[in-house]
């Protein structure tokens, strides 16, 4: 932006004075066209990302051989397959299940640094590309096992919630899906015993779950089946807005 800025004197382009004036008005440009090409994108069910020039670009683009809708119509028919009949309640977990966020608790125990999330998700495009580039700077921890541990030590769940949970469970299929650490809900629901089914990025599956990929999996479980969604942020609003009841 700082650079657009700068060539906007040294050329003769008046007419777009109003953008190109300052970085931050760059910026709000660059955010607008962004944001309604992200709109058009994803009601095509299509994958919207933003890459950058970094090398984990080209990898990117190796790892994944499965577009959204896709990835979405299996996490959906696994679900399916697994709540039978069932009405479905699809929930988040950090900030929701538990009241803190384990990944928060996970990086400190880490000693990773706060900043290199902050700049991925710079932007709030939440694209797999984010979460991909997100995910690897977790797995690079030195100490990952025990930094779980750490996260799991500091876990605060929200009990009232469970408890209502609990009480559908006798009619419904209680799913987890989370942009967060999976490795660690595992062990929390070896102990709890609540969710009928749990999804995300873990040291195995590699399962990257986006807010794009929540908002597909509620809609075509909705197209079948009674759904409910539940969450705390931004991340979880397209799931919501698909669900039955939100």
């Amino acid at each position: 932006a700082d650079e657009i800025s700068r060539n906007f004197y040294k050329g003769d382009k008046k007419e777009y004075s109003s953008f190109l004036l300052s970085s931050t008005s760059v910026d709000r440009w660059t955010n607008f066209e962004i944001e309604q090409m992200k709109i058009e994108v994803e009601g095509r069910e299509k994958d919207f990302i933003v890459i950058d020039s970094s090398p984990f670009s080209i990898e990117y683009v190796q790892h994944f051989d499965k577009t959204a809708k896709v990835l979405a119509q299996e996490i959906a028919g696994k679900i399916k397959l697994v709540a039978t009949n069932k009405s479905i309640v699809l929930t988040d977990l950090d900030k929701t299940i538990s009241q803190n966020d384990l990944t928060d608790d996970f990086i400190k125990a880490s000693n990773l640094d706060y900043k290199i999330p902050k700049a991925i998700f710079r932007g709030v495009y939440y694209t797999t590309y984010q979460f991909y580039l997100f995910h690897n700077y977790l797995k690079s921890s030195r100490n990952y096992n025990d930094s779980i541990q750490y996260a799991l030590s500091k876990l605060c769940l929200n009990e009232r919630l469970i408890e209502d949970l609990f009480k559908l469970k006798k009619e419904s299929c209680i799913v987890g899906l989370t942009t967060g650490m999976l490795d660690a809900w595992k062990t929390v629901n070896k102990q709890m015993n609540l969710f009928d089914e749990l999804i995300g990025y873990d040291s195995l599956s590699g399962v990257i779950v986006t807010p794009f990929i929540k908002k597909l999996v509620a809609r075509y479980l909705s197209e079948t089946s009674r759904v409910m969604g539940i969450g705390d942020s931004i991340i979880d609003l397209g799931m919501i807005q698909e669900a039955h009841k939100g």
